[in-house]
């Protein structure tokens, strides 16, 4: 996982840790619900039955509603979850006011107000994490959740109910704090519910039913419910290793069963899950000993801990991206009805078991076999679904990294374009460059030779991106050296030639315009190798240079057309790349060479280059497109009137 998604990913979690945390410490059979409970005078299990029910309702009314307001998720899911946890916060802080009587109904607030921000957090959760680590996402945070529970499970029997209470009850405030710090992810572009995204994103998920996977939960669950109950006072007998036997297996396997999601698929943790229960149950049928009943609790923990990742994996892998929230809801409070019943089914069936429970044990693994003939319903949605969105966030990663590569590529590429120089006295010029994609081949360079003279180059590498990215570096540097050794334009295009033609691999072709711009002469000298003819602007009219020559690259023997050009006060000298032309509108009309000269001779009065490059660029933006790299470079020189002259 990269820095960028790291930085993402783990407030997300750190939001659900203390969300849990809190969940699982005071509503739901908690370490601090008990000893509180009691001291109120209030039977914990009426208390937690409450929760469970408010908690599984909430879930799908939820998730239907925030299902309908889905286009504006972006602006009401972060306040409605903000929300929702402060009035968590404070429902539990009246515990320690409310009388006993009382505390059902706010058990069931409670849960009415803690599946939303559950819904958040998995939201954010499958938005913030590439979907192949998912699993170890979920397994990261079952870990944690695990070690909340347990720490305030330690401490309940040394520290007062109430004071359990109000340490536990800062937990749903510290959640808002950290939503608050990632509330990006929820209304940013990463969160953010846009239509036409919704659209293209539908047809690859369309497909999938949600239903094997919720009647699987359902199934397993309920059986959770009804072993619950006949399982818990084996462990209850050996006192403070309930402690240890119930919260270490399942911490040290959740982030185990996650990463084997992620590599495998659900098939194998369904399998692996239902196996483990299995095994658990049937130990706890033969023997009640001491060993017997860590062996068999060791297996639930575990058993539960895969089939727990699998829940949270499953749901947002069979979540069409218009139809998260909705899935998602049903799922979870499936989920979480199934305990419900499954408790309640567990007073119709201990009865019949005769004191040894054997009724239970074999209504368990009855339900066990219908689970494992339901593995493969719910699996054969798995391999090109899970296999597909894989392949498609591996494909988007690649891209990502390949766009952040060509954007520090631009930026190197814009350093080596010189934006601003100095020019000598009497000299100006004006110059813009687009790239048709990250990075291209156009280049223009500009260096002062001395106090006089300045020598401008326009060039342009046959091919777009990277490849003629690089053969343009390699042309700068070239052109400065042959530069700066004082050699004559003729020879600078020469060697630049030669140079070319020895690396055969680069495969390439460049156009190149040199000016060599003389204040004292008040001239323009001007080689072009391929390159397009450059216009004189003058008096409201724009002539062209009628330049004619080869490319670089083509052959050894390359003789550049050569020429010179006396400026008037107020003519510019325009060099450009054909990208120029190549604009198109919305009917795929290409701007072309008359427009462009209508153009320069109306942009161009007054000679005031930035000015004309101004009206230039707002006439480029008002036509259409780029589809090539585009250069265009305009100098205007301040000297005495003269005649023009040819070479």
């Amino acid at each position: 996982m990269n820095e960028r998604l790291i930085k993402r990913f783990v407030p997300v979690i750190l939001f659900m840790t203390a969300l849990q945390g809190w969940t699982l410490s005071i509503p739901l059979f908690g370490s601090i619900l008990g000893p509180s409970a009691a001291s109120a005078g209030v039977d914990p299990a009426e208390a937690a039955t409450a929760f469970l029910s408010g908690y599984a309702l909430s879930f799908a009314g939820w998730g239907v509603l925030l299902h309908r307001w889905r286009r504006t998720i972006g602006r009401l899911l972060p306040a409605l979850t903000s929300g929702c946890l402060v009035l968590c916060a404070a429902l539990s802080l009246a515990l320690l006011v409310l009388d006993g009587s009382a505390w059902p109904a706010v058990f069931g607030a409670m849960g009415l107000f803690a599946s939303l921000p559950s819904l958040s957090w998995l939201y954010m959760l499958t938005r913030s994490v590439p979907f192949a680590q998912i699993g170890l996402a979920l397994g990261v945070n079952g870990m944690l959740v695990s070690f909340v529970r347990y720490f305030f499970h330690i401490i309940s029997d040394r520290i007062p109910p109430q004071a359990g209470i109000a340490i536990v009850s800062a937990l749903p405030l510290v959640a808002v704090y950290i939503l608050l710090r990632i509330r990006q992810e929820l209304e940013g572009e990463h969160a953010g519910w846009d239509a036409d995204r919704d659209s293209r994103q539908q047809p690859e998920h369309s497909g999938v039913n949600p239903v094997p996977v919720i009647v699987f939960i359902f199934v397993v669950f309920l059986l959770g419910g009804i072993m619950y109950q006949v399982v818990e006072p084996f462990m209850q007998e050996f006192g403070s290793h309930t402690i240890y036997y119930q919260t270490i297996p399942y911490v040290l396997a959740i982030p185990l069963a996650g990463w084997i999601i992620d590599r495998r698929g659900f098939r194998l943790a369904m399998a692996l899950g239902v196996v483990l229960l299995g095994l658990a149950y049937t130990t706890f049928a033969f023997s009640t000993s001491f060993p017997a009943a860590v062996a068999g609790n060791t297996l639930i923990q575990i058993g539960f801990a895969v089939l727990d990742v699998f829940v949270l994996y499953a749901l947002a892998a069979v979540s069409s991206p218009d139809r998260r929230f909705l899935f998602t809801g049903m799922g979870l409070g499936f989920y979480i009805l199934s305990i419900r019943l499954g408790t309640e089914l567990n007073a119709l069936v201990v009865p019949y078991s005769n004191g040894n429970y054997i009724v239970v044990y074999l209504t368990a693994l009855f339900i066990l076999l219908i689970s494992v003939l339901l593995i493969h319903w719910v699996s054969d949605f798995e391999p090109r679904e899970i296999e597909k969105r894989q392949r498609l966030e591996k494909l988007g990663t690649y891209y990502e990294e390949k766009d952040a590569e060509l954007r520090e590529a631009r930026q190197v590429q814009a350093g080596m374009l010189r934006a601003q120089w100095r020019l000598p006295p009497g000299i100006e010029a004006a110059v813009m460059t687009e790239s048709a994609k990250e990075v291209g081949g156009d280049f223009y360079d500009l260096i002062p030779l001395d106090g006089r003279r300045a020598l401008f180059a326009v060039g342009d590498v046959t091919g777009k991106g990277l490849a003629a990215a690089l053969v343009m570096s390699k042309m700068i540097g070239l052109l400065r050296s042959e530069a700066y050794y004082g050699h004559s334009l003729t020879e600078i295009v020469e060697h630049m030639n030669r140079m070319l033609l020895r690396e055969p691999e680069e495969m390439a072709m460049v156009t190149l315009g040199l000016a060599l711009v003389d204040r004292e002469s008040s001239s323009v000298t001007y080689v072009s190798a391929g390159h397009v003819a450059p216009y004189i602007v003058r008096s409201g009219s724009a002539e062209a240079l009628d330049t004619h020559s080869l490319p670089l690259g083509i052959d050894e023997v390359l003789r550049p057309w050569s020429g010179k050009v006396v400026m008037e006060p107020g003519d510019l000298f325009v060099m450009y790349t054909d990208g120029v032309l190549d604009l198109e509108n919305g009917g795929g009309e290409r701007f072309g060479l008359d427009r462009f000269e209508q153009l320069l001779s109306e942009a161009g009065e007054g000679g005031d280059p930035e000015l004309a490059l101004k009206r230039i660029v707002d006439a480029f933006n008002r036509f259409g497109a780029v589809t090539d790299d585009t250069t265009l470079l305009l100098i205007r020189m301040n000297g005495k009137r003269a005649g023009a002259d040819e070479e």
